[in-house]
């Protein structure tokens, strides 16, 4: 499947015309990611649209406490 069609699955980009999904695709960086590998953390910039076409994102807060800290994933995103 193209990218421009695998955008238009997207329900944000399902209206748009193929002309404009051509033009949002030339902009698209595809990205794989490894089980485990961290993908943006909190206080980094939001200087980007991230869109899942498949697999799991595990969402997770950092819990500081008085001893230790630990990682709570809070939600799946899939």
């Amino acid at each position: 499947m193209s990218l421009t069609a695998r955008l238009n699955t997207f329900p944000l980009f399902s209206e748009l015309k193929q002309a404009d999904l051509a033009l949002l695709a030339a902009s698209v960086t595809e990205r794989e990611y490894a089980p485990g590998d961290c993908i943006w953390s909190e206080g980094d910039d939001a200087d980007q649209l991230l869109l899942l076409a498949s697999g799991q994102v595990a969402l997770q807060v950092l819990v500081r406490g008085s001893a230790a800290s630990a990682r709570v994933t809070v939600d799946l995103v899939t």
